[in-house]
C-alpha cells in the first residue's frame, strides 16, 4: 500500500520562518532547487523544481533535510509580504496550509485564506 502524499506548507509570524514540508518537495520530485512564488490576485504561493541558474532558487540541503520534516527558509520580508496581501493572521501566529499539485505541472500550489492557525 503506497503512502498518499499531502504538500503541506508553514507559516511562522514571531520567527519568519516558512517551512516546506517534505510531501510538498516529494511530490515535485526531490528537486535540489526550488522557487517560491507569489500571486498577490488570488493571495496564493506556488512552489516548482529549479536550478542553479535561477538566481532567485533555493537550495535544498539534503542534510539538513534527512533529520527533519521540513525544509526552512528565514525571510522577514517574504512573511510581510504575505501579511500584506489581506491575510487575517495574528501577529506571534503560527499557519499551516495543506495545497495541491497543479494538474499536469511540477507545481505545489497553496491558498493563503485557507492557512489554518497551530495552536499548542
Amino acid at each position: 500500500m503506497s503512502k498518499t502524499l499531502k504538500p503541506g506548507l508553514s507559516v511562522n509570524l514571531r520567527k519568519y520562518i516558512i517551512r516546506i514540508h517534505k510531501d510538498t518537495l516529494h511530490i515535485l520530485g526531490d528537486p535540489e532547487y526550488i522557487l517560491l512564488l507569489v500571486n498577490p490576485d488570488d493571495k496564493s504561493v506556488a512552489i516548482l523544481p529549479s536550478d542553479r541558474n535561477d538566481s532567485k532558487a533555493h537550495r535544498i540541503s539534503r542534510h539538513n533535510l534527512k533529520n527533519n520534516k521540513s525544509f526552512e527558509l528565514y525571510s522577514t520580508n517574504l512573511i510581510k509580504n504575505l501579511c500584506a496581501l489581506g491575510t487575517e493572521w495574528k501577529q506571534n501566529g503560527s499557519y499551516k496550509m495543506l495545497g495541491y499539485q497543479v494538474s499536469g505541472q511540477s507545481v505545489v500550489k497553496f491558498k493563503l485564506e485557507e492557512a489554518q492557525e497551530v495552536t499548542k
